[in-house]
């Protein structure tokens, strides 16, 4: 029996099948479902620490920041028009952080699902994955879109 499911919703995209399939799964079983979105903080090589306007790392920051609000919105309006019993949490780490933050998460809900990338692309989706599938303990279910040409 499924009664609380934790997401990975995926922030800068307009549509994110990860958060519908965990939406679907949630009506399903009547579950409590958390929606992560992840504020990423920027990843700056040494080399360019002294030679980065700090405006160009601010404006990053707010960026991140902005996007995972959206997908914080998307999923609460998608929560809602289900019905669904919902919290959401927008947690602003760097990529290890966040990786680590989403495996303990994992482990206080009954699944975990989270969103497949592009096999061609390397993204942070990629290590909450292998977080959620090697230290949480629980189930996983990785979300993969399908694009017009599968169909």
């Amino acid at each position: 029996m499924i009664r609380d499911a934790v997401v990975g919703l995926s922030a800068g995209v307009e549509r994110d099948p990860a958060m519908d399939y965990a939406i679907s799964i949630a009506s399903a079983f009547n579950a409590h479902i958390a929606g992560l979105a992840f504020s990423y903080t920027p990843v700056i090589a040494p080399a360019l620490m002294g030679g980065l306007p700090a405006d160009i790392i601010d404006a990053q920051r707010v960026e991140a920041a902005r996007q995972a609000q959206a997908a914080i919105e998307r999923f609460e309006a998608a929560a809602k028009r289900a019905g669904l019993s919902c919290a959401h949490r927008l947690i602003d780490a760097t990529l290890g952080g966040a990786v680590d933050m989403f495996a303990r998460l994992a482990r206080r809900h009954d699944i975990s699902i989270v969103g497949q990338s592009s096999p061609d692309q390397s993204t942070p989706q990629q290590l909450l994955i292998e977080a959620a599938l090697f230290e949480s303990g629980r189930p996983v279910i990785v979300s993969r879109s399908i694009s017009p040409a599968m169909v």
